[in-house]
């Protein structure tokens, strides 16, 4: 009785499904996927409050998603005075304020949110608001 021969690019072919089989048994291997089109983030423009500013920012998302990250930080013309980072777990919204004491210096300062966001690993990009008015 004779053994069957494969042809090399059968061979080949069994391989490779073989290997892509193994792969989505193995945990991780999956990568994290695309970032979904419904997620979205917000920076809201800083406010005062009580001696305090307070930059916040939200990532939400229409569907709920294994991990979101937001980074806030909070500037006062340009130099970073607060920063943040938060992960929420298996959730469709992730807030993040930060906030900083302040210290009454002459003339008018630009304060300033900017977020940056993940979602399961893969960035979003940045969002950035300034306040309106002066405080």
């Amino acid at each position: 009785m004779s053994v069957p021969m494969l042809r090399p690019s059968a061979l080949a072919a069994v391989a490779v499904a073989f290997l892509g089989a193994l792969a989505l048994l193995v945990p991780g291997a999956q990568g994290a996927g695309p970032v979904p089109a419904s997620c979205t983030l917000t920076a809201d423009a800083p406010f005062f409050y009580a001696v305090m500013v307070f930059a916040p920012a939200e990532l939400g998302c229409t569907s709920v998603q294994s991990k979101l990250r937001v980074r806030t930080q909070l500037t006062r013309d340009g130099v970073a005075v607060a920063d943040n980072t938060r992960d929420c777990h298996r959730s469709s919204r992730c807030y993040n304020t930060v906030g900083s004491f302040v210290t009454d210096v002459p003339g008018d300062q630009v304060w300033c949110t900017t977020a940056w966001g993940w979602v399961g690993g893969h960035s979003i990009g940045s969002a950035t608001r300034c306040e309106a008015e002066p405080f």
